[in-house]
Formats: structure tokens, sequence, C-alpha cells
């Protein structure tokens, strides 16, 4: 997974971000199986991943809790997972797939 280093970088493709502290159980937990996600659904979406102490990003898209995960589409958010709760693989697979399957990434 790459690192986010500007906000430009959401601006073209399908891109899933996940937002993220080093310091949030939730997040650690969720490190274990994000690898796996990206994984399964690498062939439609890049993911990126960045720290929540990035506030350009935490404010302009009003994240309110780690983890949490947004879909673009070249610069437009299509879809949010954002809240302070655990999610499971489960979840966010599914969260995924659900948007990805109507064909809101293309």
């Amino acid at each position: 997974m790459k690192y986010l280093d500007n906000i430009e970088d959401l601006e073209f493709g399908n891109i899933i971000l996940y937002v993220k502290d080093d310091a949030c159980l939730d997040c650690i937990n969720t490190n274990k199986y994000i690898a796996k996600i990206e994984e399964l659904h690498n062939n439609k979406w890049l993911f990126y991943e960045v720290n929540r102490s990035n506030i350009e990003i935490v404010k302009f898209y009003d994240i309110i809790g780690v983890p949490s995960f947004l879909a673009f589409k070249d610069g437009v958010v299509t879809a949010a997972f954002i809240s302070k709760d655990s999610k499971s693989f489960l979840e966010i697979h599914e969260w995924i797939e659900k948007f990805t399957t109507k064909g809101d990434y293309i």
C-alpha cells in the first residue's frame, strides 16, 4: 500500500484511502488484514494510506475517527466508511464490494 504524500494523488483513478493512526488499537488490528483486502481488490482500486496527523486530509474530508476509508473516482468521493468504530475484514471487504459491484468505480 502506498503512503499518500499529497491530496493531488487522489485526483486520478479509482482509489481507496485508508486513514489510520499508529497508536490506534483498532488500526493496528486492521493493519493485520488490510494487505489481503488490497490483494482482493487491486484489479480495480489503487490503495493509499494516510495517518490522521495529516490535518489537511482529515479536515478536508471530515474524518471523525479511525480507522476510516474513503473511495474516490478521479478526485471525487464516491463512498465513505467513516467512524471511530473497529471495522472487521468482512465489513471492509463488503463495503468495497457493494459499490464496486454496482459499477460506481467505473
